[in-house]
């Protein structure tokens, strides 16, 4: 669990790193829309798993500790694969990119408008009336795609190179036959997911009640 735990939060968090601001551009300018949603409309309908094999060949078994700059001795980071980064990361940036873009254009056109007659610059109204406006969409999309995410997780710890997690305990179960830890194993992760899920509903109801 913990291995794949530390899997997922570091895909999620680059992902999110990029989607958000992303969106927020898409959705603010239209000539960012213009460059880039064509290539977000051909890649968004390709799912994750596909990308398997030419990521692969891009990135083989190299893990995390391996690119750093300084050398790491924590195992930890050694089992975190450039290749299961990648793909959990397509799993969760397009529904955060989607639900962000739709976040920002959904901003009344009157409220930016009042801010620019009381004197708002570019950078405040992004930061101060769009992002607040949007961030209940983001976190809407968050929760999509950290389900995408988990499953996209489960599936990447099959693949060569893998020797731990959630999805190599299944498959390794599986070639010996015990049906009783794939159980166990799939319980977890149903677990997992739940209390993840939970855990932003329960920010989404405490710090967004009013956008119902």
């Amino acid at each position: 669990m913990y291995v794949s735990l530390a899997r997922v939060i570091v895909a999620f968090i680059l992902a999110i790193a990029i989607a958000v601001p992303t969106g927020i551009f898409m959705g603010r300018y239209q000539v960012v829309k213009d460059l880039v949603d064509s290539l977000v409309e051909l890649f968004r309908p390709v799912p994750p798993l596909a990308w398997v094999p030419l990521i692969l060949a891009w990135t083989g078994i190299t893990s995390l500790a391996e690119i750093l700059p300084w050398r790491v001795e924590d195992a930890l980071l050694w089992n975190i694969q450039l290749s299961m980064l990648l793909i959990i990361m397509i799993g969760v940036f397009f529904p955060v990119l989607l639900n962000t873009i739709h976040g920002v254009q959904s901003v009344p056109p009157q409220i930016i408008e009042a801010a620019q007659t009381l004197g708002a610059r570019e950078q405040a109204i992004l930061t101060r009336v769009i992002l607040p406006h949007a961030l209940p969409f983001i976190l809407t999309g968050i929760r999509v795609g950290l389900g995408v995410g988990w499953m996209c997780l489960v599936a990447a710890e099959m693949l060569p190179g893998s020797t731990a997690g959630l999805g190599y305990l299944i498959w390794y179960a599986h070639e010996l036959m015990r049906s009783d830890i794939v159980l166990a194993g799939i319980v977890i992760i149903g677990l997992i997911g739940t209390a993840f899920d939970q855990a932003l509903r329960l920010i989404e109801s405490k710090y967004f009640s009013w956008n119902e």
